[in-house]
């Protein structure tokens, strides 16, 4: 596989190799801004078959595949846990409990996994997790399922969107290694 972009803390765990951004497979951002500067010409290279994932974007409204994608903390403060049960592609062998409680390398200790969540119309959920499906007090909130892991396909290639904190996970936790890997489709 080909990636380009500056080395992510992730892209630090997997053998990949720095490419121009026109020979790019695979496109790893964890920066916006990082994205805005090359915006038209990934956009292209997504079309054409690439991967484009955003690695932990945060609290904000973003603007990806020609759709707002809104990041909102979690509603239920940081979560140690996600659901698989979305039937794609990429869960599918995954056992209920694989996906909390995971081991943070950099403590020493089990942190959360998850502290936002992704609202976007249109999008495929990967992993989800319960939320405020909209603003206002506890109680007037319409809750329901919103994504900790979103994907979009446009052309021939894909667009993912992952708010589940992977750093730091893949050393000491096998099922965050294997969920990586099959985001860029390495295993």
């Amino acid at each position: 596989m080909l990636y380009y972009f500056r080395r992510t803390p992730l892209a630090s765990k997997i053998d990949c190799d720095f490419v121009p951004l026109e020979n790019a497979l695979i496109i790893l951002i964890d920066d916006y801004s990082e994205y805005q500067a090359e915006q038209e010409a990934i956009d292209q290279r997504v079309k054409e078959g690439a991967l484009c994932l955003f690695l932990n974007l945060h609290s904000g409204k973003f603007s990806i595949a020609g759709d707002m994608v809104e990041i909102k903390p979690s509603s239920m403060n940081p979560v140690h846990f996600v659901s698989r049960k979305t039937g794609h592609p990429f869960v599918a062998g995954f056992k209920p409990n694989d996906f909390r409680f995971w081991f943070d390398e950099s403590v020493g200790e089990v942190r959360p996994l998850l502290s936002c969540q992704i609202l976007a119309k249109g999008w495929t959920p990967i992993l989800t997790t319960g939320g405020a499906l909209t603003s206002g007090e506890w109680n007037a909130n319409v809750w329901g399922s919103t994504m900790a892991v979103a994907e979009k396909r446009i052309g021939a290639g894909r667009w993912i969107v992952s708010e589940l904190d992977l750093n730091n996970r893949l050393s000491t936790n096998p099922v965050a290694r294997e969920f990586f890997g099959r985001l860029l489709h390495l295993s």
